[in-house]
C-alpha cells in the first residue's frame, strides 16, 4: 500500500537508504585477487597491535595464535546455505539437465545476493538465475521474485496469455513457474499487490503481440532470445514506474527497490538449446571435457564493466563528446557505479527533472546527493541484457553461474578445474562398474581404473561443489578461510564480495545420444 512520506520511522528509514547509497559510492575499490594481500593485513595488524577482529586480537601463530574457528565450525558456516536437486531417476537420459548444486556466502550484512531456479510449466524450459545487488538488497530481491514470471509471460501463446490474464482478474490459479524453494528465500509481502498489478499489465499488453505471432521462419532460439530481452527490459521499466509518486504519495518499499540496483545472469535450458541473458558483471561458464581429458572453460557472457573496452565504447558513443571525460571516472560510471548495465538504479536512468522531484519530495540531508555530478544526458545505465545462444554437445559436462564475488577470486580455468576435479571425485564414490559391458578387454578395463584412481585423488571434503568453490575462493587453507569468515563487514567488503554460485550438471546420456557426431 502506498503511504505519505512523513517524519516517521519510514522517513528515517529513507534517510538510511540514501545514506547507504552515498557511502557505497565512496567505498574503496576492492583489490583484484586481494586474498594475496591478506598476509600483509594480518602482519600489519600484529605489528601495530591493532584489534582487527571484534573481541579478539590477531596474534602470530608462533605466539600461540590459532584460528578462531575450528574446521567443523568453518564447514558449518560454509554449508549453511547449500541447496541441491537431482533429476528424477526415471528421467535420466530424457533431458539435458541432471541436477544442480548451489550455495551462498555473505560478505555484506545482510547479503545483497539472490538466486532463483524454476521450471517454466507452459514451455518446459528450466531457468537458473543469480542476482548481485548493490546499494542494498531490495532490487535484487525484487528481481529474484519477479523475473522468472516475466520470462514465462514473454513465452506464452495468445491463448495462454488470455487464460493467465483471466486468472489474474478473478484471483484464479494458473502457475507459470515451478520454483525451487531455497531455505533462506523469502518474498516481499508488502509489494505483492504492486508486483501482481504490473505483471497483469504486461500480460494485457502482450496480448497484442504474443510469441505465436512471430514469423514462422524465425528460429526458436531467436524467439527465446527476444523473450528474455523483453522480460528484462519490461521488468526494469516496471521497477522504475512503481517508484513514481501518485498524488503526493510515494511507496517507500518501491522507492527502496528503485534506488538500489542489481546485476543479473539467467540461463534458460530446453533440450540442447542454452540461452544466457546477462546484465552487469555476473558470469556463466561452461565446463567442457576435451578428448585429451583436459577441462576447458567456455565463457558465455561478457562482463559489463569499464574494463570491457567494447562496453566502454558503447557508453561513450551513447553520449556527447563533451561528456567523455566524466562518463568513466576511477573505473566507475560517473565515478560512482562499477557495472554499466543493471536493474534499478533510477538515479542513473531518470531525467534530471524527475530526479529533482524525488529529491525535493524527500527533503532530507542526503537527498542532495541523489543526483550524480555531471548528469546531463540520461540514461547513463543500460537496462538491455546481452543474450547469447549456445548448443550443448556431448563434451559439455556442467555450467557455473556466479556473481562477481566468485570471479573476483578465481579465474574461469580455476573454477572449471575445481568443479571438474570434484565431479571426477564424486564418480569414484559409487561401486566400480564398467561403462561398456561389451568391451572387457584388459586395456579398456585398465583405462577405467586409471580414471577412477584420478578421481579418488580429486575427492574433496565438501559434498556440494558450490561449497567446494567457495572454500577455494577464500583461500582453502583452514587459517585463511577462518580469518576470512571472521572479518567484520567493514573489512570483509574490502577483500571480497557476497558470493552466490549455482552449478548445473548436464546429462551425459542425453547429450551423447542427441549429439553423437558433434566435435
Amino acid at each position: 500500500m502506498a503511504r505519505a512520506l512523513q517524519p516517521t520511522r519510514e522517513y528515517h528509514r529513507l534517510n538510511g537508504i540514501l545514506k547507504s547509497l552515498v557511502c557505497a559510492s565512496s567505498l574503496w575499490t576492492r583489490p583484484k585477487h586481494c586474498l594475496k594481500q591478506l598476509p600483509w593485513l594480518l602482519t600489519h595488524a600484529r605489528e601495530k597491535h591493532e584489534e582487527l577482529f571484534p573481541q579478539r586480537l590477531v596474534l602470530p601463530e608462533s605466539k600461540g595464535y590459532v584460528p578462531i574457528l575450528s574446521p567443523t565450525q568453518v564447514s558449518s558456516l560454509l554449508r549453511s546455505n547449500e541447496a541441491s536437486e537431482v533429476i528424477n531417476y526415471n528421467l535420466v537420459g530424457q533431458t539435458a539437465i541432471r541436477g544442480f548444486e548451489s550455495n551462498q556466502l555473505a560478505s555484506n550484512h545482510p547479503t545483497e545476493d539472490r538466486r532463483a531456479v524454476g521450471k517454466l510449466l507452459q514451455t518446459g524450459g528450466t531457468v537458473f538465475g543469480v542476482y548481485d545487488g548493490h546499494g542494498g538488497a531490495a532490487c535484487a530481491q525484487s528481481v529474484s521474485e519477479r523475473l522468472l514470471d516475466y520470462i514465462a509471460v514473454s513465452m506464452l501463446s495468445h491463448e495462454e496469455l488470455e487464460q493467465f490474464s483471466h486468472a489474474l482478474e478473478t484471483d484464479g490459479q494458473m502457475d507459470l513457474v515451478q520454483r525451487y524453494a531455497f531455505a533462506n528465500g523469502y518474498v516481499s509481502e508488502s509489494l505483492q499487490e504492486i508486483f501482481r498489478t504490473s505483471l497483469h499489465r504486461y500480460v494485457v499488453e502482450n496480448l497484442s503481440f504474443a510469441i505465436d505471432d512471430l514469423d514462422e521462419d524465425q528460429k526458436p532460439t531467436d524467439v527465446i532470445g527476444c523473450a528474455l530481452t523483453s522480460a528484462f527490459t519490461r521488468l526494469d521499466a516496471d521497477i522504475s514506474s512503481e517508484v513514481v509518486p501518485t498524488r503526493g504519495i510515494i511507496n517507500v518499499d518501491a522507492l527502496e527497490v528503485g534506488l538500489s540496483g542489481a546485476c543479473a545472469c539467467v540461463a534458460h535450458i530446453h533440450d540442447l538449446d542454452l540461452n544466457v541473458a546477462n546484465l552487469g558483471d555476473c558470469r556463466a561458464v561452461i565446463g567442457q571435457l576435451t578428448d585429451h581429458g583436459e577441462w576447458r572453460p567456455i565463457q558465455l557472457t561478457n562482463d559489463h564493466k569499464p574494463e570491457n573496452q567494447k562496453e566502454a565504447q558503447r557508453l561513450l558513443a551513447s553520449h556527447p563528446m563533451s561528456e567523455s571525460a566524466n562518463l568513466l571516472k576511477n573505473s566507475r560510471l560517473l565515478g560512482l557505479l562499477v557495472p554499466l548495465r543493471a536493474f534499478g538504479d533510477i538515479r542513473f536512468k531518470w531525467n534530471l527533472h524527475d530526479l529533482k522531484v524525488i529529491a525535493e519530495f524527500l527533503e532530507n540531508q542526503f537527498a542532495q546527493n541523489l543526483i550524480p555530478k555531471n548528469y546531463y544526458t540520461p540514461p547513463y545505465l543500460f537496462n538491455q541484457p546481452e543474450v547469447h545462444h549456445y548448443s550443448l554437445s556431448r563434451r559439455d559436462k556442467f555450467m557455473v553461474i556466479g556473481t562477481d564475488g566468485l570471479w573476483d577470486m578465481l579465474s574461469n580455468q580455476e573454477v572449471v578445474n575445481l568443479v571438474g576435479g570434484h565431479l571426477e571425485g564424486k564418480l569414484t564414490t559409487d561401486r566400480f562398474r564398467l561403462k561398456d559391458h561389451k568391451d572387457r578387454r584388459l586395456g579398456a578395463v585398465n583405462m577405467e581404473l586409471v580414471k577412477r584412481k584420478t578421481g579418488l585423488s580429486h575427492k574433496g571434503g565438501d559434498a556440494n561443489c558450490a561449497t567446494h568453490l567457495i572454500r577455494h575462493a577464500l583461500g582453502y587453507e583452514h587459517r585463511l578461510v577462518s580469518d576470512m569468515l571472521t572479518f567484520p563487514p567493514y573489512i570483509s567488503r574490502l577483500y571480497r564480495d557476497d558470493i552466490t554460485i549455482t552449478i548445473v550438471y548436464f546429462d551425459e546420456i542425453f547429450l551423447s545420444a542427441s549429439t553423437p557426431d558433434m566435435q
